[in-house]
This record gives C-alpha cells, structure tokens and sequence, in this order.
C-alpha cells in the first residue's frame, strides 16, 4: 500500500509539472491567441449597418470561441465568417438577436427577473481563435431556416496586439 502512494504521488507530481511547463510556454503559442472583434450595430430599416470598431489579439488559452452550432439561428440572428485574402473560411461564429439585451434583477418573489429590451444601435464582441492570415468579415442576415441574405464584407483593421 505505501509503494503505491508514492507511484500515486510520483505520477501527481509529473502530471503537475507537465501542466506548469505547458503554462509557461502558452504565451508563445499561436493557438492561445484569441482575437476579439468589436462591431458597433445600428439598425437600418429592416436591416443593419455594421462596421468594426477595432480588433485586439490577447493571450488566453482559456477562452475559447463559441462555435457554429449545427441548429439553426433566429430570423433576428447573424452569421459571421471570418475569412482569409482568399475568401476562405478561417472561422464562423453567430450572433444572435445582434439589437436585444437582456436584463436580470432579482425579483419581488426571490426568483430572478428578466426583461429583454430591442436597442437601435448596440457594441457586439465576437472572438475566435486568431488567425495572421485573417482579412475579412463577412456578415450575413438568418432571413429562413435554410436562407442567408448577405449584409457586408468587411475588411478587418490590423489587431492589435
């Protein structure tokens, strides 16, 4: 039995190790960058105008982008592709109900409340694992279960970093 704590703890202190060294290295990673994409969205008629405020390259293994999810999105959503100076699909993310905010209080029963409220003109965040050979933003509209309506290219700033 003790042979077997210190197989146990011998195993624990190389695994933690192993941990430490792939911490320390992670900076230097390029699959620990994440680029945030920062978009101010105003509402246009039945439509939208969109443009990029600025996009920001931080070290963070930890978070990882929301992926296109296989079900379909809201006829109020959006589909963002990021691609490369060839049109090529790098990442795609959605942006659901882009103008809704949702708010939380607690309630008068001791449950929490909620209320959403439709803004004309809202800032969206997006992230995706960065990418150098990032050029574009392509955004379309959900406009059916299966129909997209193309809304803009965008041609993405240099990051910051």
């Amino acid at each position: 039995m003790h042979t077997m704590t210190k197989l146990l703890l011998a195993g624990l202190c190389c695994i933690m190790a192993a941990i430490g060294i792939a911490q320390d290295t992670s900076g230097n990673n390029l699959a620990s960058k994440v680029v945030l994409i920062h978009l101010k969205i105003t509402r246009q008629g039945d439509g939208y105008n969109i443009s990029v405020k600025d996009v920001t390259v931080i070290n963070d293994e930890k978070k990882k982008p929301a992926r296109l999810q296989s079900q379909g999105t809201d006829q109020n959503g959006l589909v963002c592709l990021l691609l490369d100076k060839n049109n090529a699909i790098i990442d795609s993310t959605i942006i659901t109900e882009p103008l809704v905010t949702r708010y939380e209080y607690p309630g008068e029963d001791g449950t929490i409340g909620s209320k959403e409220v439709a803004l004309d003109e809202k800032d969206v965040m997006i992230r995706s694992v960065y990418d150098p050979g990032m050029e574009y933003l392509r955004i379309f509209k959900v406009t059916g279960k299966t129909k997209r309506q193309s809304l803009a290219t965008l041609k993405l700033p240099t990051p910051k970093m």
